[in-house]
């Protein structure tokens, strides 16, 4: 998969968030299916906790993409972690479907994006102002934690 960094920061804080990278991605992104593919740290208002981004069991849910928005409406920020998405009708099972997106929140200083999809990287591209290439790889997302 190709990758890219995003840098955008306020205040040395990532100045975007999960509805930001979904509106970036487009409408296929409400329908795509997405889960937490390593534990995801976060905050959120008033120490809320978000079930959809709680890594329980080593068996994260998948959710489609809507209600991933829904259930986050109270995030202020994912600080570290990845979150991956696939398209598919169903939901995958695990290792069935290779993702279509992975997001990667690296110590709440950048994001990486990840897709063998070109317009998902072009408008990655054309969204934010300082995007660099990736630190990591898509693949290193899946097993350094």
């Amino acid at each position: 998969m190709q990758g890219m960094s995003i840098r955008d920061l306020s205040d040395n804080h990532v100045a975007f968030d999960l509805r930001d990278l979904f509106e970036t991605l487009g409408p296929l992104a409400l329908t795509a299916w997405w889960r937490c593919r390593t534990p995801v740290w976060y905050i959120a208002e008033e120490d809320a906790t978000i079930d959809a981004l709680e890594w329980r069991d080593g068996k994260p849910e998948w959710l489609r993409g809507a209600e991933l928005l829904t259930e986050t409406r109270a995030l202020h920020q994912v600080l570290d972690g990845v979150i991956e998405g696939v398209r598919s009708d169903v939901p995958p099972v695990n290792g069935a479907l290779s993702p279509w997106v992975v997001l990667r929140a690296v110590d709440s200083s950048w994001l990486e994006v990840y897709s063998d999809d070109s317009n998902i990287l072009t408008a990655v591209r054309d969204r934010f102002s300082d995007v660099r290439a990736p630190v990591y790889t898509a693949d290193d997302a899946a097993t350094d934690y």
